[in-house]
């Protein structure tokens, strides 16, 4: 349960995901859009790698991150996602 969770990787996704891909990391709906969950589907079989370059990058209606949160957090982020969300 990412509510529950006081690691630092937690606090990152609550202040920076949560807002578009949910509490939970589910996925939700937001003007009109399908937000991805990042627990199943497709990102589940995305390397660590390309999560990462997901998030620095943007795109696919995501915004970048690259200028928001260090090169650091975004690497403990992309870990995060693959070994404790899938």
């Amino acid at each position: 349960v990412i509510a529950e969770d006081k690691s630092y990787e937690a606090s990152i996704f609550r202040q920076n995901c949560a807002i578009c891909h949910g509490a939970e990391a589910e996925g939700k709906e937001m003007d009109g859009k399908l937000i991805p969950s990042l627990r199943r589907a497709e990102v589940a079989q995305k390397s660590g790698q390309e999560i990462y370059n997901q998030i620095y990058h943007g795109g696919n209606g995501m915004l970048p991150f690259k200028g928001q949160l260090s090169d650091s957090e975004i690497r403990r982020m992309a870990k995060y996602i693959k070994e404790n969300l899938q």
